[in-house]
């Protein structure tokens, strides 16, 4: 399913939201690098294979995939995919109900 731009929000759209709510006491600048740090924060942690939990939203984690054989169609040819590692994001129950609610 191709997603158009109108429902995409981008990293500088959280940005200009997150200043108008707090009645512009933040400039664009700073809550950029607040958003900024807080994400590396969280993508670092996780790649420490450390478990991320923000109570009412969710939780992230670093799973392990093994390595496995795979055939190309196309091909007919094997090949192997390497062990390897995937973040992995689960919403809480308080985030599920929100998004859920109409």
């Amino acid at each position: 399913m191709k997603r158009s731009r109108r429902n995409t929000v981008t990293k500088q759209d959280l940005v200009v939201n997150i200043v108008n709510r707090m009645g512009n006491a933040y400039t664009k600048t700073d809550v950029l690098k607040i958003v900024t740090y807080f994400l590396e924060e969280i993508v670092e942690q996780v790649s420490k294979n450390r478990r991320v939990e923000l109570r009412g939203f969710g939780i992230f984690t670093l799973r392990k995939w093994k390595k496995k054989s795979v055939r190309l169609p196309t091909m007919g040819d094997g090949m192997v995919i390497p062990e390897r590692y995937v973040p992995h994001f689960k919403a809480s129950s308080v985030f599920k109900k929100l998004v859920n609610k109409k």
